[in-house]
């Protein structure tokens, strides 16, 4: 296969058997652990033994049918003539950007749910010797890190037209260190990255404090982990804690998807955040977190991020979610 496939489209539905065999053949193949997708189409119709498969090397399943319940027909493979599945994957694939490192999913609908990971909990369950080893090797090096709880995405999350449903669980931020150092554990961390906008239309940029990756990089304002499902709330949190200013000056929150940095095997929510702050405010810029502010007009960001110094995900999120 090699690492140039990028996606992987599966067909299914109940009673094919030549999908259940290409869903095992693939991830037996897959040596190399590379970030693919598959797309299922008629959820309803595919078989449990497809589904527990394909959950297996798949970086996210993905539901493109009408509410889990189009069925593509008799025929095992489906007819996209006679079913019009041809104008779905087409508006799907429209809607799925991707470079090397990074891919979206554009959305303005985003609906966080619980779902238990017993999988996970089976994989903590059998690494748990080398996990305890890795956290307190980490803590000696980390000086007053604690093992927090971290909402991580689901392996499946369903993509429909007027809604972007992601299923999250909560787990241990040591058993992500674990993973980080080399444990397989399939864990997504959830995060969020707003796109401050002034008044006046202009983009916020800003350096980060302390960093010992990206040094020097502007990104946009504000992100962070998330640690509740209300991701609204989270924004206008963050906003205040790398900003300094007030989450009432905040006149709208605006979801745009979501993107996976696939390098840090990270998930970030994507948001506009609308203010009433002008380029005098931030005279008030008081961050503990980030430093020298720069406003960029909204006409010339696709330029200002090909010509400066953009931390990735602020890259991606400029170039797939801002026109």
């Amino acid at each position: 296969m090699g690492n140039k496939i990028k996606h992987i489209l599966c067909i299914c539905n109940g009673g094919n058997v030549r999908s259940v065999a290409l869903a095992e053949f693939i991830k037996n193949q897959n040596k190399n652990k590379i970030g693919i997708e598959a797309i299922a189409i008629g959820k309803k119709y595919t078989t449990e033994k497809t589904m527990s498969l394909l959950k297996e090397w798949a970086t996210m399943i993905i539901d493109i049918s009408d509410n889990g319940e189009y069925s593509i027909g008799k025929d095992v493979w489906g007819n996209a003539d006679n079913h019009n599945l041809k104008e779905k994957i087409r508006s799907f694939w429209n809607s799925f950007e991707q470079d090397s490192n990074h891919k979206s999913i554009k959305n303005k609908n985003i609906k966080i749910i619980s779902r238990e990971n017993k999988s996970l909990n089976r994989r903590i369950k059998r690494n748990k010797k080398e996990i305890e080893k890795i956290w307190e090797g980490f803590k000696k090096r980390k000086n007053g890190v604690t093992n927090g709880d971290i909402f991580c995405i689901s392996p499946i999350t369903e993509n429909k037209k007027d809604s972007l449903i992601i299923p999250v669980y909560q787990t241990k931020y040591k058993n992500f260190i674990a993973q980080r150092e080399g444990v397989e554990l399939g864990i997504f961390p959830l995060g969020v990255s707003g796109v401050t906008i002034l008044k006046n239309g202009d983009f916020l940029f800003a350096k980060r404090k302390n960093v010992t990756q990206y040094v020097g990089y502007l990104e946009l304002v504000p992100s962070g982990g998330l640690n509740n499902k209300d991701y609204y709330q989270v924004l206008e949190q963050e906003f205040t804690s790398e900003t300094g200013f007030s989450s009432k000056r905040i006149k709208k929150i605006i979801p745009l998807g979501l993107i996976l940095d696939k390098a840090e095997g990270v998930y970030d929510i994507c948001c506009m955040i609308k203010t009433d702050l002008t380029k005098e405010d931030l005279a008030d810029f008081n961050s503990e977190e980030y430093e020298d502010p720069v406003i960029v007009k909204r006409r010339e960001v696709v330029k200002f991020i090909e010509k400066n110094k953009i931390v990735p995900t602020s890259y991606y999120l400029i170039k797939n979610f801002i026109k």
